[in-house]
């Protein structure tokens, strides 16, 4: 799997660009899927509140597996960018992205399950502004 997830992103070629566009589309297309799995599952939860709140989280939680896997996927993809500034912003932005999709999914999916209060949206933005500032220091520090 390893393989298949830097195959043709050299730096800099054309191949690599392509490399990089058409995974983008994958993952477009996983989040298509992934949307309509966290759907059906809020059905089914909202449908079946008599099933102990332990299996209620598990079943609004369970379509947060692939968003695990997109924010190891975009890093990836980004660590072939051929400029270093470019690099670590991309990269700070690509686990910014993750963990703020992660926790505001995650906390969405357990409202529907009725086990969480209700939050302003609102509040995604200072999350990731929170999330931001540490993830590019880690990243900083990691290229001196």
């Amino acid at each position: 799997m390893k393989r298949w997830l830097t195959c043709g992103m050299e730096a800099g070629t054309p191949e690599g660009r392509r490399a990089v566009v058409r995974l983008m589309w994958w993952m477009i297309a996983l989040s298509v899927v992934v949307v309509v799995a966290m759907e059906i599952s809020a059905r089914v939860v909202r449908a079946n509140e008599g099933i102990p709140g332990v299996w209620r989280a598990l079943i609004a939680l369970a379509p947060l597996a692939p968003f695990v896997g997109m924010i190891a996927v975009f890093a990836r993809a980004y660590k072939h960018l051929d400029e270093m500034l470019v690099r670590m912003q991309f990269e700070a932005l690509a686990y910014t992205l993750g963990l703020v999709i992660v926790v505001v999914v995650g906390w969405g999916q357990l409202q529907q399950a009725k086990l969480l209060p209700m939050v302003e949206v609102s509040m995604v933005w200072p999350l990731a502004a929170f999330v931001y500032a540490p993830c590019l220091l880690a990243v900083r520090r990691r290229y001196k």
